[in-house]
């Protein structure tokens, strides 16, 4: 647009098991080593934008909590069977070629009391929008996803390309 806008959101939700589809719990105890039911999970997001002149971007902070029906499950995002997620990303973009390439990058990361480290993903692309300014997009990016699971050093390279058609 040839000037600028932003965007805020706050959003909440909360979700309670009705114990209907219990897969690994039977009388309140995880039938498996590493899979547990969850009992209760709720959560804030806080996220805004920046939009104008051929650049976005993109912030968003979450935290949710989690609870099992198995209060002695560890495994996973969970200790003692709770769990409380910090997910914070950013993302930007910015238009090469009016409605046509656009380059971008993007940082997340996801801690939990769980982890040893926290977890993180960088990424670069482009987006090439082929028609009709929006109606086909091809897209190619790279992201580095370091300390996976919380775990130091556990590191793995992503390359994606995708076409995208929107009627």
């Amino acid at each position: 647009t040839p000037y600028w806008r932003v965007m805020m959101s706050v959003g909440a939700y909360t979700w309670w098991n009705d114990g209907d589809n219990n897969t690994y719990t039977q009388d309140g105890v995880s039938t498996d080593s590493t899979n547990a039911d969850l009992d209760a999970a709720h959560g804030i997001e806080v996220s805004g934008g920046v939009r104008g002149f051929g650049f976005a971007a993109d912030l968003e902070y979450q935290f949710v909590t989690g609870d099992l029906i198995d209060t002695g499950f560890t495994g996973g995002l969970y200790r003692n069977g709770t769990t409380d997620l910090n997910k914070f990303g950013v993302n930007a973009g910015y238009m090469i070629f009016r409605n046509q390439l656009e380059v971008l990058g993007a940082w997340d990361f996801l801690d939990t009391d769980t982890y040893d480290k926290m977890a993180t993903i960088s990424t670069i692309g482009l987006n090439w929008f082929a028609y009709d300014e929006y109606a086909i997009r091809f897209s190619a990016d790279y992201s580095l996803r370091q300390n996976q699971d919380g775990v130091d050093g556990q590191d793995e390279s992503i390359v994606r390309v995708q076409a995208q058609l929107n009627w």
